[in-house]
């Protein structure tokens, strides 16, 4: 953690950078306020013991800290934050032990794993006893009625470029307009897995299961191998997530197979891609073989 001066600093550093570039004036008050609730709830945490806790990773915390350094700014600069604004929070369970913390500690190897896949028990025993993987096409993550964790438009994303904001210059930035939607031209084929456990992931995610993988070498070699001698012409790769913050997106391109909105960023995702060299508007789900999982990988259920 860091020293008590050192936090001072860091903040009147943050305070300093948005009175430089104020990038939430002049959005509206719900804009504002939609913005606290995914702020809060991708920094919320599940406590082995039950408790509401909050992201302890360094480079995670201070990016989510220094951007409520700024949106507080900006509510107090209108009078204060609104009441009623009420974020979603983890299923608190103390003074019970969360099922997925019993789940987790019950995995019979002593290491911690190194990939975590969340879901429905069905689809993860066919995963580890078969080594059958379901591929989804990004289009369908789109479908209203998946749980909030899972929902997310994967072929789009909007951002707000302020005109109070940094200046962009590699990013599009229309003259006059408000906001940029982008769009992905070609839908693709995607795994989705997480870097770390979580309590909350358990409850997150339906099914109340997880694949605990302890060698993310061998699955993903085995993966991408299956994935090329079945597309032999298509894009296969594997990589770690970026996250954007819509109001302050920085001035890198945003590639979306590989970009997210900012509210997911708790998950730490790892993707495994799969994408056609000529775009298809539509791909339909399939599945990949990949052998046995059993020698490398253990099922934990909550």
């Amino acid at each position: 953690m860091p020293e008590p001066d050192q936090t001072r600093k860091r903040q009147e550093i943050w305070e300093e950078e948005y009175r430089k570039h104020p990038y939430l004036a002049g959005n509206p008050e719900a804009h504002l306020i939609e913005r606290f609730r995914y702020l809060i709830e991708s920094q919320v945490t599940l406590t082995d013991s039950g408790q509401l806790g909050f992201e302890v990773e360094k480079r995670l915390a201070i990016w989510h800290l220094s951007r409520l350094t700024h949106l507080f700014m900006e509510f107090n600069s209108r009078g204060g934050i609104p009441a009623g604004i009420d974020p979603k929070l983890p299923n608190l369970t103390h003074p019970e032990i969360p099922k997925g913390v019993l789940a987790y500690r019950s995995r019979k190897r002593p290491e911690p794993g190194q990939l975590f896949k969340f879901g429905q028990r069905e689809w993860l025993l066919s995963m580890k006893e078969q080594g059958s993987i379901r591929f989804a096409p990004a289009s369908s993550y789109r479908d209203a009625s998946l749980n909030a964790t899972i929902q997310d438009d994967e072929l789009g994303f909007t951002y707000y470029p302020s005109k109070a904001g940094p200046p962009l210059a590699k990013l599009p930035h229309p003259a006059g307009t408000d906001w940029v939607a982008l769009r992905h031209p070609s839908d693709f084929y995607v795994q989705c897995l997480s870097l770390r456990f979580a309590p909350r992931l358990f409850d997150d995610f339906p099914g109340g299961s997880c694949l605990i993988i302890y060698d993310a070498q061998e699955f993903g070699r085995r993966v991408l191998g299956a994935l090329k001698a079945r597309f032999p012409d298509w894009f296969v790769t594997a990589f770690g997530m970026s996250y954007i913050d819509p109001d302050n997106p920085g001035d890198e391109p945003i590639l979306l197979p590989r970009a997210k909105h900012m509210r997911y960023i708790y998950q730490q995702e790892q993707r495994i891609l799969c994408h056609p060299r000529t775009p298809i508007a539509k791909l339909e789900a399939v599945t990949v073989e990949v052998g046995p999982l059993t020698g490398l990988a253990e099922l934990v259920t909550a």
